[in-house]
């Protein structure tokens, strides 16, 4: 928003105070931009704000966007708000939203893709768990037992896991996750 404001005019002054508020001065004319009550301590220090604009109210709910500030404080400081000044600012949220929705595109397909692996995974796995679930209910419990000899839960998980996938290489010389067989198991 400051930046949006500077673009009003040269000789605007803004300044940022370290809760976010944005004080304003142009000709004499000061405006308080914030999202929260002024400290009086600092409307001392400061001076006193000819205008204050709230941008939420106290239960948060967002009362002004940026652009409905920018011409508040236009209005107050009897400015002229080109089409340049917005259009500007305009096509860098235009830019932002496109790179957003493009990120956000490929994250879901990304995600998907990994989804319809794992599915395929397991629905790969789910003949061979139920033709084999009496002995790798007997491996899952031994590598339970092995693992309790260890001295938290991070070391517990790890060597039920790392036993559970060398005694399945061991003895069906297939490459399995517990968590894989586990998933298996519970759809059963």
């Amino acid at each position: 928003m400051k930046e949006l404001i500077e673009l009003l005019s040269k000789d605007i002054q803004v300044h940022e105070a370290g809760t976010g508020s944005l004080y304003v001065e142009y000709k004499g004319k000061k405006v308080r931009v914030a999202d929260h009550e002024p400290n009086h301590t600092m409307k001392r220090m400061r001076g006193y704000a000819d205008l204050e604009i709230y941008t939420k109210d106290a239960c948060n709910t967002t009362l002004k966007t940026e652009i409905d500030v920018v011409e508040d404080i236009a209005d107050f400081f009897e400015i002229e708000i080109t089409n340049e000044t917005l259009l500007k600012k305009s096509e860098e949220n235009l830019q932002y939203k496109i790179d957003q929705s493009k990120m956000t595109a490929s994250f879901e397909e990304t995600m998907a893709k990994i989804q319809n692996t794992r599915e395929e995974k397991i629905a790969n796995l789910k003949p061979f768990v139920i033709e084999n679930l009496d002995k790798i209910k007997e491996i899952i419990n031994e590598a339970e037992v092995y693992s309790d000899s260890a001295s938290n839960g991070t070391k517990r998980r790890k060597k039920r896991r790392n036993y559970f996938f060398n005694k399945m290489k061991e003895v069906f010389s297939i490459e399995v996750e517990l968590s894989d067989v586990n998933d298996v198991i519970k759809a059963i």
